[in-house]
C-alpha cells in the first residue's frame, strides 16, 4: 500500500479518486478544484500519457502511463517535455487570454509573461488565505495607462485584493504583491508548524491593508481648454475603473 504523501495549500484528503480499469486510467471529483490539461474538472475523465494534472495552486502532476507510452515510442509518437512554464501557459490560454507570442510587441510579450509568471502565486496566496481565514482574494488585474491617469505607457499586471467581509479592495502592483506573498508564506509555515504566535498583529500582517489607504478609484478625462478664453462650463462627468465600468459620477463647473 501506498503511503500518504503530506501536501499544502488547500489539498484536501479526499481530492480525487484515481481508478484503474484494465489499462485504463480515470480520476473522479471529490472535492476542491483540479484540472486536465488547463481544463477545469467536474466529472470522471480517462487520463493519457503525459496529460498534466493540478491539484490546488502548487501542485502539478504528469502523468506516466507505461503502455501507452510503449506503443507510442513503437509508433514514433514524441512527447513534448512538460515544465512548469509550460502548464502555466496553459492554463492562462484555457483561462481566456491570449498567450501567443507571434506578432506581439516587446510591451506586450512583457505584459504576457508578467501574467504567466504572477497566475500561480495567486492561486497560491488566495489558498494560503482560505487556510488561514484570512478573508481576502485575490484577482489579477490588466490595468492599462489610461485607467492610471496616464497618457502613455505599458499595460501593468496588478493583483486586487478584496475584503471578503466588508467588500473593500485594494490594488497591488507586482512588486508589493510579491513580497507580501513572501510574508504570506512564512506565516503559513508558522502555521503548519504550530507555532501559536503564527497570526500577526494587523500593522504587520501580510494580508491587511489600512481602509484608509488611497486607492485609485477610476479616471475621466476633463477638457480644460475653454478656460483659456474665460469661458465658463458645467459638465457630469463619469468616472470609469480599469474595466471601464461606471464607478462614480460628478458635476464639474
Amino acid at each position: 500500500m501506498l503511503e500518504n504523501i503530506s501536501l499544502c495549500y488547500s489539498i484536501l484528503e479526499e481530492h480525487a479518486l484515481v481508478e484503474v480499469e484494465s489499462s485504463n486510467i480515470f480520476m473522479t471529483v471529490m472535492s476542491g478544484a483540479k484540472m486536465t490539461n488547463g481544463d477545469v474538472l467536474t466529472t470522471k475523465v480517462e487520463l493519457h500519457h503525459n496529460d498534466r494534472v493540478v491539484f490546488s495552486s502548487g501542485h502539478v502532476y504528469v502523468l506516466h502511463h507505461p503502455h501507452q507510452f510503449k506503443k507510442a515510442e513503437k509508433e514514433g509518437k514524441k512527447f513534448e517535455t512538460v515544465t512548469w512554464s509550460a502548464v502555466q501557459t496553459e492554463i492562462a490560454e484555457k483561462s481566456g487570454y491570449d498567450v501567443d507570442r507571434k506578432g506581439k510587441t516587446e510591451e506586450e510579450l512583457l505584459l504576457q509573461e508578467d501574467l504567466i509568471s504572477l497566475m500561480p502565486m495567486v492561486n497560491e496566496v488566495n489558498a494560503m488565505s482560505e487556510e488561514l481565514d484570512k478573508k481576502k482574494h485575490f484577482d489579477i488585474a490588466l490595468v492599462s495607462p489610461q485607467a492610471r491617469g496616464l497618457s502613455g505607457g505599458r499595460t501593468f499586471v496588478m493583483v486586487k485584493m478584496m475584503d471578503l467581509v466588508q467588500g473593500n479592495y485594494w490594488m497591488w502592483d507586482r512588486n508589493k504583491f510579491i513580497n507580501r506573498k513572501y510574508k504570506m508564506q512564512e506565516m503559513y509555515q508558522n502555521y503548519v508548524e504550530g507555532d501559536e504566535d503564527w497570526d500577526l498583529p494587523a500593522d504587520i500582517d501580510p494580508f491587511y491593508e489600512d481602509v484608509h489607504s488611497h486607492v485609485l478609484i477610476g479616471q475621466s478625462q476633463v477638457h480644460l481648454k475653454c478656460l483659456a478664453y474665460q469661458i465658463g462650463f458645467e459638465e457630469s462627468i463619469i468616472i470609469t475603473d480599469y474595466e471601464a465600468r461606471e464607478r462614480v459620477s460628478c458635476k464639474s463647473r
